[in-house]
């Protein structure tokens, strides 16, 4: 816990955890051969190891309060 940054893990059902979907086994090899995968945990370790941005922002409710 004195250092989140250096986590490391591994996730059987891989990245999505849902069946049929092309990244359920994208781990299994890595599990099945004992190896874990970096978990940043910081803002600034998250941007380095990080490929992708994604930015939600809530757009206008319509008519009927939605």
């Amino acid at each position: 816990m004195g250092d989140l940054d250096r986590s490391r893990w591994i996730n059987l059902t891989g990245e999505s955890g849902h069946a049929f979907d092309p990244h359920y086994t994208d781990q299994t090899d890595l599990w099945a051969r004992g190896e874990t995968l970096a978990w940043p945990f910081s803002e600034s370790a998250v941007r380095r190891a990080g490929t992708d941005v994604l930015r939600l922002q809530p757009g206008e409710a319509d008519d009927a309060g939605g």
